[in-house]
């Protein structure tokens, strides 16, 4: 389970970020994950160190990883960039429409949604970048929520900053 600002297992703190921590995303198969704020890193869980710290510029909101495991996503103040987990190259950025505090890659990883700071949850094709908002919730603006899709893609769940309840 995750404390403010480490992973820890039952009694023991796994990794310290020795910062607040924004975004996690697990890698799909591997005992690996990525971690976002000020800088995004990915981790080996096992060894208990760092893999790669990715270039991100500006405050990372949200990070998620591809199904498919060779590409991580993450959103800043207003933009999407993609990386190569294993070397911190930089793949693609694009505009992010707005105040993005959440990201998440549908299970089959030819879309991502991505919520932000209006109460929007925006739907984006990964191949050409256009979105369009699917869901507005008034109840969430300005604040920062995470999201996730299940495991079918059928649904999606967001947990707002601060607030006990989630969102479906």
């Amino acid at each position: 389970w995750w404390m403010l600002v480490g992973v820890c297992r039952s009694d023991e703190t796994v990794f310290d970020r020795g910062e607040e921590v924004l975004g996690v995303a697990w890698h799909p198969e591997r005992d690996v994950f990525v971690t976002c704020e000020n800088r995004a890193i990915v981790h080996d869980y096992e060894a208990g160190r760092d893999i790669t710290e990715l270039a991100i510029g500006f405050r990372a909101t949200g990070v998620a990883w591809h199904p498919d495991g060779d590409l991580v996503i993450h959103y800043d103040a207003y933009r999407l960039v993609a990386h190569d987990p294993w070397t911190g190259e930089r793949r693609y950025e694009r505009p992010g429409g707005g105040d993005t505090t959440g990201v998440a890659w549908h299970p089959n990883g030819d879309r991502y949604l991505h919520v932000l700071g209006d109460g929007s949850f925006c739907d984006v094709d990964a191949r050409t970048g256009v979105g369009e908002v699917v869901h507005r919730d008034p109840d969430i603006v300005g604040l920062e929520a995470t999201t996730a899709y299940d495991p079918k893609g059928e649904h999606v769940i967001a947990f707002v900053r601060g607030r006990s309840e989630a969102r479906l």
